[in-house]
């Protein structure tokens, strides 16, 4: 997903941007945005449960008047 969304980007920005110049190593790049996103996701599973706090809410009708 992210080397696909990154080579739509880069496309559309040669496109639509005469002096955009493509990564030189866009391999490296995306292996490195790849590691960043696993490595969040890593440490947002090792971080322990998560306690939840149900809150009810509700409408009620005003009184007549």
């Amino acid at each position: 997903m992210t080397t696909c969304w990154h080579l739509w980007k880069w496309r559309n920005t040669i496109i639509f941007e005469a002096d955009f110049q493509r990564p030189n190593n866009p391999n490296l790049l995306i292996k490195s945005l790849f590691k960043d996103i696993d490595d969040c996701n890593l440490e947002h599973f090792h971080s322990g449960p998560k306690l939840k706090e149900t809150i009810y809410i509700g409408w009620k009708r005003p009184q007549e008047g």
